[in-house]
Formats: C-alpha cells, sequence, structure tokens
C-alpha cells in the first residue's frame, strides 16, 4: 500500500462524517398544528414557537405545519410529523394508533390576563332570534359546527344535550363548515340558525376586529368563576402538546424542558396569545366523553384474532373441550339405553289400546254434548264431526267429510268464513267466527264457531278442533236492537233538526230585537238631545228665578227619562251579550268617594248620615276590573236605600270574604234603616220592571229596573247578590265580587286648586278655532251650534255628509264634529273619504251620535275618529272632550 494511503482514509472517513453530519444536521423538525382556526392565523402565532424551539435545540431547523384535519391523517399516516398540537379528542385517535405518542405538555390559554388551561364548547345564535333561548329550542334548527370531531366545536355540545334529554341533531340540520370563523360568519348571515365552537373564538374575532360580541346570543351559558371565555358547557383539558414516537429521548425532554419554562410574559407566548404551558393534564374526562358519544377511537368495534379469541376466552375454550368429552361419554350411554327404550316401546304400545278406549269414551261424550264439533287434519279438511252436527245438518258423515259441510254456508258468509278458517290454519293461531249453516229444516241458523290447534305427545301440530252454538236467538235479539236504534238515531236527527231551526228562530229574533233596540236608542236619544240641548240653551238666557226654576225642573224631568232609556238600554245589552266589561286598575277609595260626593247631599237633605266601613288596608290595594259598571251597581244599590230611607243612617261596609295569589273576593254591602222589604217580597225584588211593593212607585218612584241591572252586571262580572231584611228593621242589599290584584295602584286624580269648568279652559285656549259641524237635524244644529259658538269657537254647519267631505276638501279645520247618521252619506263614510283625501287627514274628528252601544263606539275608531260623545249631549262631556282633542291636536 502506497504511503498515503491511511491519509487517504483518514479523509474519506472525515467527509463522510462530514456529510453524515451534515444529513443530520438539516433534517428538520416538523411540528404539525391543528388549523381550527384559517391557517395564515394559525402559521403567524406559532411561527414564533417554532423558532424558538429551533434555538433551544441548537439551531435545529423546526418546521411548523398548519395543517387541515385531512391534512393531518395524511401526514401521521405518512410519518412526516414528530410532535403534534391538537385537540384533545383527536389526542384519543393518535393514542390509539401509536401507544407510543405521549403528552409532554398541556397548553395554557390566555385572555385579558386570566390563564386557564381548560376548554369547552360555545352554542351561539343570533341576537335577534327569539325563538331559540334554550337547549331545547335547538330541535329541528340547522346547525352550523366546524367537525364533528371538533371537541370544543361539536363533542361538548353534544354532550350537554344529551344529558338534558334533546335528540341529536338530524344530519340534514347539520352544516360541516370546517372552521370556527366559518361558523360564526354563517350565524351572522343567516345561514345557520346556531353553530357550536370552542370557547375563545369569540374573544379572538373580537380581539381581531371582525366580531361585535353584541351581534351573538349565548345559549345555556354557565357562569364558572375565573373563566375568561364565553361558555355553554362543562370544561376539559385544553391541548396537549404530543411527541411521536420517532423523536429521540433526548429531543423529547429539550423540547419538554423549553415548552414548561416559558411564561406568560414571554414574547413566544404573546405572539401564540396563551398562557404558556402546564405539565400534562388527565385527559380521563375527555376519553370518558368520547366512548359516552361513540366518537373516535370508539366508534367501531375492536377486530379479534384467533389468538385473541384464545387470549379471552381459553377458559371457556377448555370448559367446552370437557363438555364435548362429556356429551361423548353420554352418547355411549345413550346406546345402552336403546334396549330398555325398546321394552318401553312394547309398554306403549299396550297404552295405545287403553287410549283408544279412552277417545271411544270422549267420543260418546262429544254426541252428548249440546254442541257442534268437529276436527280437521293436516290437510284442512274435516275428518270427523259429532252426532250433533250430523243431526244439525240431517247429512251424512261422508257427506261432511273434507270440505263437504262447506255446501251448507250461507253463500254471503261463505268467502269471509273459508279465509278466516284458512289464515289461522295457515298461522297456527285459535279462531273465533259467526256464519249462517243451513239447518236440516232448510232454514238458515247463526253459529259461533271456535277453533284450537291439536298438537300429540311430542307437541306435533296435527291440526284443528272446533266447536260450534247455535245463536239464532242471540243474533235475532241483536238484529232487532239495531233496527230499535236506528228508529232511535232518526227521531234523534229530527228532533236536532226541530231544536236547530227553534235555535235559528231565537237567534233572529235576538238579533231583530237588538236591532230594533239599537234603532229605539237612537230614535229617542235623537229628540232627547233636542229636549235638553233646549233647556240648557233657555237656562244660559233666562234672567227670571221663577223661569230657571221651572227649565231646571223640566231638566231633572229629563235626566230622569233619559236615565230610564239608559237603564232599558242595558238590560238590552245585558240580554244581547253586548255589554264589555273593562279590566283596568282603579282606585276603590275614590269610587267610594264619588259616591259619597255624589249621593252625598241627597242624604243630608233627608237628614241621613251616609257612613262607609272600610278597612284600611283595602283602601291602598290596587286593584283590577271595571270601575264604571262597579260605581252604577253601588249608585244603584246607595241611591235605593237612601230613597227608603225616612230616618237614621246609611252605611257602604266593604270587607274581604278571601283571597288567592291573583285574585281578592270582596262583599260589599249597603246598610239602611228604611221600611225593610218582606219575605214575599224579596222574591221579585231583583226582576225586571219590579219593585218590592208596587205602589211604592208612586209613592218613592222609580222603575224597578235599576236592581235587576244591578243583578246582571254583577253575574256579569262573576259575582252574586242578595238582600237580607225584614219590614220596619232596615235592609241590607249585598253583593260578592272577585276582583283582580294589580303590581301597582292607578295614577292619582290630581285635585284642582280652583274649580275651572270645561267650559272656561276651552274658551281661555282655544277661542277663534275653526269648527266644522256635519248635522243633518235642524234642532241638532242649532243646540250644537250655539254650546260651540258660546265658548267663542268659529263653527261653519254641513247638513249631510256629502256636504261635509265637499267642505274638508276646500279648506282646513281645526276639528270636525262628524254626526253618525246622516243622509246621502253617512258620517263613517264621510270620515274615510276625508282621511284618504282631504287637507284634513290628520285633523280630530269627532262622532256625535245617539247610538250607544260599544259596537257602535268601535266602529266609529275604526273608520278614523278621534272620540266619540254620546247624545243626548252633556255640554261639560262635549267641551272637555273638545279642549283635549284641540290640545293633542296642537301639540303635534
Amino acid at each position: 500500500m502506497p504511503p498515503s494511503a491511511p491519509l487517504l482514509r483518514l479523509l474519506l472517513s472525515l467527509l463522510l462524517a462530514l456529510a453524515c453530519g451534515l444529513a443530520t444536521a438539516v433534517e428538520p423538525l416538523r411540528i404539525g398544528i391543528f388549523a381550527y382556526r384559517p391557517k395564515p392565523i394559525m402559521e403567524q402565532r406559532f411561527q414564533p414557537l417554532a423558532d424558538y424551539l429551533g434555538k433551544v435545540l441548537g439551531g435545529r431547523p423546526v418546521e411548523l405545519l398548519a395543517l387541515e384535519q385531512a391534512e393531518m391523517e395524511a401526514a401521521l399516516a405518512e410519518n412526516r410529523l414528530d410532535f403534534l398540537m391538537t385537540n384533545p379528542s383527536h389526542y384519543l385517535v393518535v393514542r390509539s394508533r401509536s401507544q407510543l405518542a405521549s403528552i409532554v405538555a398541556t397548553v395554557i390559554s390566555r385572555d385579558d390576563g386570566l390563564e386557564v388551561s381548560s376548554l369547552g364548547g360555545v352554542i351561539v345564535t343570533a341576537a335577534q332570534r327569539d325563538d331559540i333561548n334554550t337547549l331545547k329550542d335547538l330541535q329541528g334548527k340547522r346547525i352550523g359546527v366546524p367537525g364533528t370531531r371538533y371537541l370544543g366545536g361539536y363533542q361538548t355540545q353534544i354532550l350537554e344535550m344529551l344529558e338534558a334529554g334533546i335528540p341529536l341533531p338530524a344530519s340534514e340540520n347539520l352544516q360541516v363548515l370546517e372552521k370556527h370563523d366559518k361558523v360564526i360568519e354563517a350565524v351572522l348571515a343567516g345561514q345557520v340558525d346556531a353553530g357550536f365552537v370552542r370557547t375563545g373564538i369569540i374573544e379572538s374575532l373580537q380581539g381581531e376586529g371582525r366580531l361585535n360580541p353584541a351581534q351573538l346570543k349565548v345559549i345555556n351559558p354557565q357562569n364558572l368563576a375565573g373563566f375568561p371565555y364565553r361558555v355553554s358547557t362543562r370544561l376539559y383539558p385544553e391541548w396537549p402538546f404530543i411527541a411521536l414516537p420517532t423523536v429521540d429521548r433526548s429531543t423529547l425532554r429539550r423540547v419538554s424542558a423549553a415548552l414548561l419554562s416559558l411564561d406568560a410574559e414571554h414574547p413566544v407566548a404573546h405572539a401564540a396569545h396563551i398562557g404558556g404551558f402546564a405539565p400534562p393534564a388527565d385527559y380521563a374526562v375527555v376519553d370518558n366523553l368520547a366512548r359516552h358519544l361513540r366518537m373516535p377511537p370508539y366508534d367501531v368495534a375492536p377486530q379479534f384474532t384467533l389468538t385473541d379469541v384464545w387470549h379471552h376466552y381459553r377458559l371457556s375454550i377448555i370448559g367446552g373441550g370437557a363438555a364435548l368429552g362429556l356429551i361423548v361419554l353420554l352418547l355411549a350411554l345413550v346406546i345402552r339405553r336403546n334396549h330398555a327404550l325398546s321394552a318401553l316401546t312394547r309398554s306403549l304400545r299396550d297404552k295405545d289400546e287403553t287410549q283408544r278406549q279412552l277417545l271411544a269414551r270422549l267420543d260418546t261424550v262429544a254426541n252428548a254434548s249440546p254442541a257442534l264439533f268437529w276436527t280437521a287434519g293436516l290437510d284442512k279438511g274435516c275428518d270427523w264431526f259429532n252426532r250433533r252436527w250430523l243431526e244439525f245438518t240431517g247429512r251424512r258423515m261422508e257427506q261432511e267429510l273434507g270440505n263437504g259441510w262447506a255446501e251448507g254456508v250461507h253463500p254471503d258468509d261463505f268467502d269471509r268464513c273459508l279465509a278466516n278458517y284458512v289464515s289461522a290454519f295457515d298461522a297456527r293461531q285459535p279462531f273465533s267466527m259467526e256464519y249462517r249453516l243451513r239447518h236440516h229444516d232448510g232454514s238458515f241458523r247463526w253459529l259461533l264457531e271456535r277453533g284450537l290447534p291439536r298438537h300429540d305427545a311430542d307437541g306435533r301440530f296435527i291440526g284443528y278442533i272446533g266447536s260450534c252454538l247455535d245463536i239464532s236467538e242471540e243474533k235475532a235479539m241483536q238484529f232487532a236492537l239495531k233496527d230499535l236504534n236506528a228508529s232511535l238515531e232518526q227521531r234523534v236527527a229530527a228532533r236536532t233538526a226541530e231544536l236547530a231551526a227553534a235555535r235559528d228562530a231565537a237567534e233572529a229574533g235576538s238579533r231583530a230585537k237588538s236591532a230594533f233596540l239599537a234603532k229605539m236608542s237612537h230614535e229617542l236619544r235623537t229628540p232627547m238631545n233636542g229636549v235638553m240641548g233646549m233647556i240648557e240653551l233657555a237656562k244660559r238666557r233666562m234672567a227670571d228665578p221663577k223661569g230657571l226654576d221651572q227649565l231646571d225642573k223640566a231638566q231633572r224631568s229629563a235626566t230622569r227619562l233619559l236615565g230610564l232609556i239608559n237603564d232599558i238600554l242595558d238590560l238590552s245589552k245585558i240580554e244581547a251579550e253586548r255589554m264589555a266589561l273593562e279590566d283596568i286598575p282603579f282606585d276603590i277609595q275614590q269610587s267610594v268617594e264619588h259616591i259619597l260626593s255624589t249621593l252625598g247631599p241627597s242624604a243630608s237633605e233627608k237628614g241621613l248620615q251616609l257612613e262607609t266601613d272600610i278597612p284600611a288596608a283595602l283602601i291602598d290595594m290596587p286593584l283590577s276590573g271595571d270601575p264604571l259598571r262597579l260605581g252604577q251597581i253601588l249608585f244603584n244599590l246607595v241611591g235605593n236605600a237612601i230613597k227608603f230611607t225616612e230616618h237614621g243612617a246609611v252605611t257602604l261596609r266593604i270587607a274581604p270574604l278571601g283571597e288567592t295569589a291573583t285574585t281578592m273576593q270582596l262583599r260589599f254591602e249597603v246598610i239602611d234603616t228604611g221600611i225593610g222589604i218582606s219575605h214575599e217580597a224579596q222574591q221579585r225584588l231583583f226582576s225586571d220592571f219590579e219593585q218590592a211593593d208596587n205602589s211604592m212607585t208612586r209613592k218613592y218612584g222609580g222603575t224597578g229596573l235599576g236592581l235587576a241591572i244591578c243583578k246582571r252586571l254583577v253575574r256579569l262580572m262573576g259575582g252574586e247578590i242578595g238582600v237580607d231584611s225584614q219590614p220596619g228593621k232596615g235592609s241590607t242589599l249585598w253583593f260578592v265580587l272577585p276582583l283582580k290584584k294589580c303590581q301597582s295602584a292607578p295614577p292619582p286624580v290630581p285635585a284642582a286648586a280652583v274649580p275651572v269648568s270645561a267650559e272656561q279652559r276651552l274658551q281661555q285656549a282655544f277661542a277663534g278655532k275653526h269648527i266644522l259641524l256635519a248635522e243633518d237635524d235642524p234642532v241638532n244644529q242649532e243646540i250644537s251650534r250655539s254650546l260651540l259658538e258660546h265658548t267663542g269657537l268659529l263653527v261653519t254647519v254641513a247638513v249631510d255628509g256629502a256636504q261635509a267631505v265637499a267642505m274638508a276638501r276646500q279648506a282646513t279645520y281645526d276639528l270636525i264634529l262628524m254626526d253618525v247618521h246622516m243622509p246621502l252619506m253617512n258620517g263613517l263614510e264621510a270620515t274615510h273619504a276625508i282621511r284618504s283625501d282631504s287637507p284634513n287627514r290628520t285633523t280630530p274628528i269627532i262622532a256625535l251620535t245617539a247610538s250607544a252601544f260599544d259596537d257602535d263606539r268601535s266602529a266609529c275608531l275604526a273608520a278614523g275618529m278621534n272620540g266619540h260623545i254620546a247624545k243626548p249631549v252633556n255640554p261639560e262631556m262635549l267641551y272637555d272632550t273638545l279642549r283635549q282633542c284641540l290640545e293633542r291636536g296642537r301639540s303635534r
């Protein structure tokens, strides 16, 4: 060998070592990061971590790969990764495939300075969705998820739903969007009803300026102390940092130490939006979740090999072999027993004879029975009939055998009878049926037949046995009953038709009565408006004291007549079921004070004491009901007590009887020291047009309608009314009402320091305003015009609805008073036309009508009117209504 050979070998060795070193130096360490957010975001966050680990490993290249789920599975299958950071559910799959895979550390999340090593799921929907508020509301809804293998993006939410008893979403309602960001975008765009994302996503998008959290609503929110993120589920360990089997121990120790040494203030942790890493967490809770939901790796049953079978079932196999040996031994014993069986067979032959004798006896019994018996073999044909059958049909045994018996079945029953028999026979099931069979006298008799399967001593099916009973008499009774029922149904139908006709006639009469009352109400109130209006105008111009006294008396008579009309109208409303009750908050003390202020002067004129007895706790209690009708009842009862009491006192007492969480039962009593009422008179006290003693009408006045109306109003309000009295010892008229409790009392009525009439207030504030008066009746025109002009208002009169529309289209008015019943065009039609096309589209329009039904008022408001004044017109009410409407118009 030349002298240079050792040197050459040394040089080659150095070159080889250098090449190996270079090869080792350039081999990068690959870290796979599960891209649950867009890849650019994940790479930007965790590239500093890869650079940091490269420095720790002495400059060894560390390659960061942000991978989606399919890409990560492919990289793992090709062994292209050394480390892996993924969600806990995916770690279970990796662990099942590679038993050597181990957790190096667990990620610590950070938000607003708070560090957590747990994650959970969030269920979100758009903030404006009022139909999704709880987990149950998710049933049948479209749900967007990043993927079914996401722990925080699917599995944690599904577990919460299952434990709440809510079924899993159907596959057609589940939209896999692959990224948490896309789920949020789909929810906000309305492409899905709700979305599942992991914790921290909402906060991350907010920090990136891509989301306003107020746009979202969290379903099933959890208030977990110290946890900084919005969450809908329980918590699970954060992401694991996993080392795959390809990593050597030295690298593993250095990477582990580097990760655990990262604190929250390190630039790498800041870049990755984490608080560093913690020692490996216990992922058993994630394992339990996957097992419960049958998620990977627990979604398929494991495969068993023969080695597995022996390993798991060797004891059973050994036991089975021993059993097989025992069977062989028993078989030998069976062979030995055959000889004994032969002897037994001979003994059985002897027993057959005994059984034949027994069957002969059974045949005798069957023939003596009143039932018709038969048997059939495996071919479905009958092979025996008892004597009673043959006597019934009048045929011989050979004629009935097989299917011969079917010749006697009634043609109308044959197909049904045969189908029942064959279907039961094929199913080996008992059967029961009714059919007609020809009797030996030529008539058809009804039979009830029952069949049962027969079996031999070994349990083998050998055919059927059946019995038949003659039920002709029962069927005849059944048919007779059916005919009777049909007759009764016809009679009931005829009676029903008669009752329906009577009901229709009654309803027609009721409608006619209602129409008549409405018409009469209008016709009576219209002239009453003229009478009372003219009296009012005359009083304004009358200076003579005697004349004023006479006009006051005329006005009281007119008011009394109007009260009678109102009573009749109230009674008719109740009978026609057109009385509408209000349900509004009111102060019972104000209702009582109104009665005292109204009827107190009448009591004082007679020298009577008008007293009240109300518990203090009841005075301040807010209640709800119809204060107008309650006041009407109290006014009638207290007014009657004053009328029929000459001396002493009248007391209004209110006492609670009982209460629930929502209602208060009150008893109202009006106690007087008057003339009293006999027991006989009490029976008709609350009847229409009745008083305790009809002779009292001449002495005390009245129509007898007040108490009848009170009774009907009380019953309409769900209460009861009665009287306790003895002649000469006074009376107590009482009623009990259920009233609702209110959360708050009605607003108090402010007391005016100096009383100012509605007429004065109208004149002071709105003199000179232009009013359009639409009224066809000359008398009512004169009354209304005079009342209006007296306050300084300017009035223009239209004599019908058509003229009112024409004038409203030519000029602008401050307010329009519209009569409802006018020729050519009524007030409702005129209002609609003015509201549709005129300069007065927003001008207040007040209805003037003698129709006092509630639906008449509703029709006025529906036509576009702003208020309703009933005739006869009360001047103060007219002035106050005009003032309120003009004030609202001025505020606009």
